[in-house]
């Protein structure tokens, strides 16, 4: 299970159930993931790491790293992110310093239909984002993200989420 918290822009880190996050209605409402170096590391062993791909992923919508919150318009739910991050020699840090600037240019176009969460807390990620990322963040993290077989990485098809997901735009605060 994927650490995460349901305070929206709080630096406390909470390790709760993901479940936890849902209001009555069963939506996320206030959505913030948490993803530690030690939290991973102490479930899937010493090369948790590769993991950190499906962190970078909701790292371009963080408010922390690029000033801005993701409003779904249909739904009105609201999604902040904050990382904790590893050792700054490690390859994921260098993902995370380049969200900053993805962020402010690349978000703008992106869709709820990028991302999907199951019940056990594993994020599910388009073809269309995948290629996105690797491309502009380089062949270093291509080949570091494509040689790994983390069970927290899926990649689907283009039209394989939810409807309601992929009718749902965002738009930026």
């Amino acid at each position: 299970m994927v650490p995460w918290t349901s305070e929206p822009g709080s630096e406390k880190l909470n390790n709760t159930d993901l479940k936890t996050a849902y209001n009555k209605a069963g939506q996320p409402s206030h959505l913030v993931a948490y993803i530690s170096n030690a939290s991973f590391q102490s479930m899937y062993g010493p090369h948790a790491w590769t993991s950190v791909f499906t962190a970078g992923l909701w790292l371009l919508f963080s408010r922390s790293v690029s000033g801005y919150q993701v409003t779904c318009r249909t739904t009105g739910m609201r999604f902040d992110c904050v990382f904790a991050c590893g050792p700054c020699d490690t390859p994921e840090v260098s993902f995370f310093r380049q969200g900053r600037k993805l962020a402010t240019s690349a978000v703008r176009g992106l869709t709820l239909d990028e991302l999907e969460w199951d019940d056990r807390g594993v994020h599910w990620i388009s073809r269309r984002l995948v290629r996105f990322i690797l491309n502009e963040v380089g062949p270093g993290l291509r080949e570091w993200i494509e040689n790994s077989e983390h069970p927290s990485i899926h990649i689907l098809p283009e039209r394989a989420l939810p409807r309601d997901f992929r009718a749902a735009a965002v738009d930026l605060q």
